[in-house]
């Protein structure tokens, strides 16, 4: 997710966002990128427990026993590196 991702998103759910440049607006769309990351972080690790949940009496019967743990770090390791 980048800058103009969040400024997009903000934009949909009716946030103001100023392209002014401003010292004060450039804070304000930092601050939304950050709350945009901690969001997603949350939502990321929500989605992996999910997949590690998965009934394992399925799985086995798909031969996918280990797919669960794979899939939960796939989605972990979407999380942005900062």
């Amino acid at each position: 997710m980048n800058r103009e991702d969040v400024v997009r998103m903000a934009r949909e759910a009716d946030i103001h966002v100023s392209e002014n440049n401003s010292f004060a607006d450039d804070m304000y769309i930092s601050t939304l990128y950050r709350f945009a990351n901690v969001v997603a972080a949350a939502e990321n690790e929500a989605c992996a427990k999910e997949a590690e949940n998965m009934d394992k009496a399925v799985l086995a019967m798909l031969s996918l026993t280990s797919q669960p743990v794979a899939i939960a770090a796939r989605i972990r390791s979407r999380r942005r590196k900062e």
